[in-house]
């Protein structure tokens, strides 16, 4: 049985060519789908919603799942379905799909195979096949080296007393632990950051200040092409004022949303991490995130001052 000893460093190869021929075959079967999917009918679909989660990525990058909710009519049945995505989309946007004639309620929004992530992939599989083959020849070619390594081991490692540890040895260990849990903890609790109110507080707040606040959910999730990410809206309409205020369900989509949100063309006035404000000679404009919130806010030029102040109350803006 010691002169078998050696296969135990045949594991990691096997492990390799294992996990290739896997890829292999998972990636093949994935772009013959959707190759098989290509040749289907086409449609145009409506994006009527989304809404998104967060996942580990890469390095310890956390990655935003879009699920995107579509609508589609074929022979006038309505049909709905959702795909997953990295990019999001605006609810109200057409895009094609491919439907199965004979069961339109199966449809996809992938209507061409990636072959560029195809090869890419089956490049990947294909090294780790060889990476394997080579390091498994390579272990059967120096098995008997491997055999006389491993049968005089045993009995020629010295053996020497246990010697007791100095405690300060171990505070190399404890300082990087206690750096790492000090840093999660400030990520979680963020004692220095500023805090956001959510949407109940917003219509509170303008109560207070005289104006009443509608529930704009519906209207907000259409006008901004957002869907369900928006999870909470307050407006306030007046004629020469308005304010939208956005609870999204991450401070990553409430930045999203911040970014996509247009002023109208007009001289920058404020221009800052989290705000952005323009005006021309009739209006101003301004949008503000922090957190997973958003505020829109528009005005009468007379009324800038009257907008600032409000926005100052929420503790959404300082001079």
């Amino acid at each position: 049985m010691k002169n078998k000893r050696y296969v135990k460093f045949l594991i990691l190869p096997i492990i390799c060519i294992a996990a290739g021929i896997a890829l292999s075959a998972y990636i093949t079967y994935q772009y013959a789908e959707e190759y098989k999917n290509s040749k289907l009918p086409s449609a145009q679909a409506e994006i009527v919603d989304m809404t998104s989660y967060e996942k580990s990525g890469a390095k310890g990058r956390i990655d935003t799942v879009y699920i995107i909710s579509y609508q589609y009519e074929i022979d006038g049945v309505l049909y709905e379905s959702s795909f997953n995505s990295y990019s999001p989309k605006l609810v109200g946007d057409n895009i094609e799909i491919k439907y199965n004639p004979e069961n339109p309620s199966v449809s996809t929004a992938v209507t061409a195979p990636d072959t560029k992530s195809f090869a890419f992939v089956l490049c990947f599989g294909f090294i780790f096949i060889v990476v394997g083959a080579v390091i498994a020849i390579s272990v059967y070619k120096n098995r008997f080296q491997f055999i006389v390594e491993l049968n005089g081991s045993a009995d020629n490692v010295p053996r020497t007393q246990n010697q007791k540890r100095n405690p300060k040895a171990y505070y190399g260990l404890l300082l990087p632990l206690a750096v790492f849990l000090i840093a999660v903890a400030l990520m979680y609790f963020q004692p220095f950051a500023q805090k956001s109110i959510n949407a109940d507080e917003f219509a509170k707040i303008m109560q207070t200040e005289g104006y009443e606040a509608e529930n704009s959910l519906e209207r907000l999730q259409n006008e901004f092409g957002m869907g369900s990410l928006i999870e909470q809206a307050y407006s306030v309409n007046t004629d020469v004022l308005r304010i939208d205020f956005c609870q999204l369900n991450t401070s990553h989509n409430a930045r999203l949303l911040y970014n996509s949100a247009f002023l109208p063309d007009g001289e920058q006035v404020i221009d800052g991490k989290n705000m952005y404000a323009s005006q021309d000679e009739e209006f101003f404009y301004i949008k503000l995130t922090r957190n997973n919130t958003f505020v829109y806010g528009a005005c009468s030029a007379e009324l800038k001052t009257e907008l600032l102040q409000l926005l100052s109350d929420l503790d959404y803006y300082n001079e």
